[in-house]
């Protein structure tokens, strides 16, 4: 993907993402942080893959058109290229939140063997007894949250 072709994808998004329905050069560029040139650039292409209706004025100074706004096609593109995006970050996020969970449960229930296990066993209370078993404990209860993962 050119330059180009991102700037493209960035001003989709922007003016479908926005509520209005039609967009100044000034407005895309307050949008997307993009330069008169490059807004230009990416106009011209996505008018060229019918993603965006564009209506030309004369006498505009920075940028080759009047007014931009989405196609029915740019509609089908956003949705077919931004929802799968939002389906997989939302999945990762429920990811991030469970192995989250799961690595707290297993700490929480690591402190608790290892205490169980000094006081049942009278195991001197030291720092690296407390640390060596607390770490035993960790990392089969991450082994099994793993297998169990994959199985």
């Amino acid at each position: 993907m050119n330059l180009t072709e991102k700037n493209a994808e960035i001003i989709l998004k922007e003016l479908v993402e926005s509520d209005l329905e039609s967009f100044t050069g000034s407005k895309i560029e307050k949008l997307t942080k993009l330069s008169p040139d490059e807004i230009n650039d990416a106009v011209d292409y996505l008018e060229d893959i019918d993603i965006l209706n564009v209506l030309y004025y004369d006498g505009i100074t920075n940028y080759e058109f009047g007014y931009v706004g989405v196609t029915p096609n740019g509609l089908e593109l956003y949705k077919r290229k931004f929802t799968e995006y939002n389906s997989k970050k939302q999945k990762l996020k429920s990811l991030y939140a469970n192995a989250k969970l799961m690595g707290i449960l297993i700490i929480i229930s690591s402190f608790f063997l290892t205490f169980v296990l000094i006081h049942f066993f009278k195991i001197e209370l030291n720092i690296i007894n407390f640390c060596t078993i607390l770490a035993a404990f960790s990392g089969i209860g991450l082994s099994l949250y793993v297998l169990y993962k994959k199985g």
